[in-house]
């Protein structure tokens, strides 16, 4: 039986193999969840997203309508309010600055199966609430018939809170 000792130029190659891997998979976008507008990528240890839009006609309109709102809402949110209003850092679509640009540098970062020019927004990250909190809204707002299932979701694992704000809508839920 032959056994293998490591040396220290051998651990020197393990770890430089190591790095590249991790500096790789660091690179690459993932997959975080989907929406109707398409997919939402981040990339290990970021704390920004990309969303992509999956078609160019209603993707792209949903996904310039989201990062116009979310620029209305952080212009005219209190200072005094402690809550997180994702900032956006970048648009890339149709008649957008800088859209080639984009995916000339990021392409090879999306998954094979998407790597088409479309769409993109880049924002901060919203931040998945802690379990307790998410059951507590479940319980209170959900239809007595889907508390289960959305309880016990794989889907509904990483579940952001987004508050939705509507104009002149009234809402009777609480006593």
């Amino acid at each position: 039986m032959e056994t293998h000792v490591p040396t220290t130029s051998s651990q020197a190659e393990a770890d430089k193999i190591a790095t590249q891997l991790y500096s790789s998979i660091q690179y690459l976008f993932q997959v975080l969840g989907s929406g109707t507008f398409g997919k939402v990528y981040t990339k290990m240890g970021s704390d920004l997203v990309w969303k992509k839009a999956r078609n160019v006609v209603n993707g792209s309109a949903n996904l310039l309508n989201d990062a116009q709102q979310l620029a209305r809402i952080r212009e005219k949110m209190p200072t005094d309010v402690d809550v997180f209003v994702p900032g956006v850092l970048g648009f890339y679509g149709e008649n957008a600055p800088h859209t080639t640009d984009f995916f000339v540098k990021n392409a090879a970062r999306f998954p094979e199966d998407d790597r088409r020019i479309s769409t993109v927004v880049c924002m901060e990250r919203v931040m998945p609430i802690h379990k307790p909190l998410k059951n507590t809204i479940i319980e209170t707002f959900c239809p007595e018939n889907l508390v289960g299932n959305l309880k016990d979701s794989a889907r509904s694992q990483s579940c952001i809170l987004r508050v939705l704000m509507a104009v002149g809508y009234q809402l009777d839920l609480l006593p």
